[in-house]
């Protein structure tokens, strides 16, 4: 099954915020590749449906993960490790606005907007502090 259809089917609807919380979730799983995955903890802070999106996409990297909400209001995904390594990960401005206009199209609209969100460039949509390699 698509990771798209999947979370879907697991938040209960397909939106935007739920499709940016997987692609968050994907990038922190790519950069946290440490032999020790439960020596990592992640929380994002903001209680929206990118929770699910990222929760998700945690878990679909078989990760004995650590995944807590500390609703802020704040688009960021923390990621820590227990020797002190800090990856921070934030939806950016443009993600947030695509978010925003998808709200004002029709349904066709509204589809192409999602796709655009599935496939824009990481570096677009997400804004990093920490390192950028494997950590």
């Amino acid at each position: 099954m698509d990771l798209y259809a999947k979370l879907a089917e697991i938040h209960g609807h397909y939106c935007p915020m739920s499709t940016l919380g997987l692609r968050l979730g994907l990038e922190a799983a790519r950069l946290v590749t440490v032999t020790s995955q439960a020596d990592w903890n992640f929380c994002y802070l903001a209680r929206t449906c990118a929770a699910d999106g990222i929760a998700m996409a945690l878990g679909e990297t078989e990760r004995s993960i650590e995944f807590s909400v500390d609703p802020q209001g704040q688009h960021l995904l923390v990621c820590r490790s227990v020797d002190g390594k800090e990856l921070s990960l934030a939806l950016s401005a443009e993600a947030l606005q695509l978010a925003k206009d998808y709200h004002g199209f029709d349904d066709d609209g509204k589809s192409r907007q999602l796709h655009l969100l599935r496939t824009i460039a990481s570096e677009r949509l997400i804004d990093m502090s920490g390192p950028t390699e494997n950590v």
